[in-house]
């Protein structure tokens, strides 16, 4: 296991030293929460020692428009499975978007930017570790970075990101097309995405009509027209014909039941609304493409370029907070210790890891790397495949691993495992929540430790009416269900109710603090 200590706090060691002990599961499961009944559990830690992996399944059909003329292309995911000896008929699903700036691998002038980068790899192949099904979904690439106007970068990058939507809801159908043969449920799926993949799931999760699609920013300065024209690219789901559009897997939902970004960042923070999608998101502190607050984004490379004002995880995860996306994760009890590191820099956001990256420059995506020599043997290979100039292509294959090394200057595998560790760790728990899955119960129960409060309740199970018990002065009563939402508000410590029946969260706030305890409604 590997708890990061960003602000040298927790253990006086250098982000370039982070100790690795992720294997010793006994010393992992005492650290991360005092009940041992928990240890290997199934979604929450890695019970499996190995995974299944599928490669290259053709998802989807559609036009890519890479080198100006569109051209039908089979998008392809790899698929990752706990191993052969698994016994669980139903799993959860998780479809996982790469980096890559929406150009191949190489040609974007850096070192990462597909499906089979070193840390999508690892993070899917924990994932199936855990006891998921991973969909890890290449999606259409192509726009011009290097427009002369902010209009045609601006533009063509939204396209992009409109088509990586429409790409990532399509996995998700194919998915749960072919949920017998992979044995997935299909009532729990995660989307997440990595870099320009978190731009994608971002977008999948808020922006559900096309109307959103339409603010000022949206629009071309030139021509006055939106630059998302739904009679050449389709409807947001992939679902309408069009001239740059082939419907695929319809018939299934696109819909999922929560997001998580590793950088990225969401076009207008106002496509969030109540009742959507919670949200994880996590984010180098010294990004210097996407920013962790608001700002304009940056195409990565050589020349950086301005494209778009965009709001980063801090700002997403602060605004699920405030609308209530991530209620659910508000009102459990996180003992581990990541959830603890969280809070030494998020600001008491629930869902954000904010990485305060230690002195030593820009970092973008500090849980990537790669190997040097392979990276620039590629490269070069892959430049002169698409009609480099043997110089060109050798010095351009040399600039991808510099400009990688630029963002990510202690660039290691034991770096980066250590930030994927913690991802990882961080995830498990909430995930588990959003979706439901058996145990999660165990952190949504009683919290003492949340405040000094103190309170007993009675009857429970109850049917229509409860009574607080205390020696505190009551200040406020509140019932939440499961999915975070508030369903009752009191400051009476009798007070009736009619609630479907279920399992509900009660939250007494007195003068000594607050505490929560789980209500049964029968």
């Amino acid at each position: 296991m590997v708890i990061l200590d960003y602000n040298y706090r927790f253990a006086k060691i250098n982000i370039t030293t982070l100790f690795i002990m992720k294997r010793n599961l006994l010393s992992t499961i005492i650290l991360l929460f005092a009940a041992s009944s928990i240890f290997g559990q199934r979604y929450l830690t890695e019970v499996f020692p190995t995974y299944q992996k599928i490669k290259d399944s053709v998802y989807a059909i559609n036009y890519e428009i890479l080198t100006g003329s569109p051209v039908l292309k089979n998008l392809k995911c790899d698929i990752y499975l706990p191993p052969a000896g698994d016994t669980a008929q139903k799993r959860p699903l998780i479809v996982m978007l790469h980096t890559g700036s929406f150009l191949p691998r190489y040609v974007n002038q850096g070192p990462t930017g597909d499906k089979n980068d070193s840390a999508t790899v690892e993070m899917c192949k924990r994932f199936a570790m855990r006891g998921y099904v991973v969909c890890a979904a290449a999606y259409r690439q192509g726009w011009n970075p290097q427009g002369t106007t902010v209009d045609i970068r601006r533009g063509t990058i939204m396209q992009a990101v409109y088509r990586g939507m429409q790409d990532a809801k399509a996995a998700i159908r194919y998915m749960r097309m072919n949920a017998a043969l992979y044995k997935i449920d299909t009532g729990k799926v995660v989307l997440g995405g990595q870099g320009t993949g978190g731009y994608i799931a971002l977008g999948c999760a808020y922006v559900d009509r096309i109307g959103e699609t339409r603010y000022s920013k949206f629009i071309d300065g030139g021509t006055g027209k939106p630059y998302i024209d739904t009679a050449v690219l389709g409807d947001i789901d992939g679902l309408v014909a069009a001239t740059l559009n082939n419907v695929n897997n319809p018939g299934y939902s696109s819909k999922a039941n929560m997001i998580f970004n590793l950088g990225g960042a969401i076009g207008d923070i106002n496509w969030m609304e109540a009742g959507e999608l919670p949200v994880v998101g996590f984010h180098s502190y010294t990004d210097p493409f996407a920013p962790d607050t608001s700002g304009i984004v940056y195409v990565p490379g050589t020349t950086p370029q301005p494209v778009i004002p965009v709001d980063g995880s801090r700002n997403i995860c602060r605004k699920a907070n405030t609308i209530g996306l991530n209620n659910q994760w508000k009102l459990a009890s996180f003992h581990d210790a990541y959830s603890a590191a969280s809070k030494i820099n998020n600001e008491n956001i629930e869902g954000y890891f904010r990485f305060k990256i230690a002195p030593g420059g820009m970092q973008a995506a500090p849980w990537e790397w790669w190997d040097s020599t392979t990276t620039i043997t590629v490269a070069n290979l892959t430049l002169l495949a698409i009609g480099y100039p043997a110089a060109q292509a050798a010095a351009g294959a040399q600039q991808c691993h510099i400009n990688g090394l630029s963002t990510n200057p202690n660039m290691s595998k034991t770096k980066a495992m250590a930030y994927i560790d913690t991802m990882q760790n961080y995830l498990a728990p909430r995930m588990m929540i959003a979706l439901k899955i058996n145990g999660y119960m165990q952190f949504m129960g009683i919290d003492q430790a949340k405040g000094a409060a103190k309170f007993g309740m009675y009857p429970n199970p109850a049917n229509h009416h409860l009574t607080i018990t205390t020696e505190e002065e009551i200040q406020q009563v509140q019932l939440f269900d499961m999915a975070g939402r508030n369903v009752l508000n009191s400051t009476s410590s009798n007070f009736d109710f009619n609630l479907n029946t279920g399992v509900y969260i009660v939250k007494v706030i007195t003068n000594k603090g607050e505490a929560v305890q789980k209500l049964i409604v029968n």
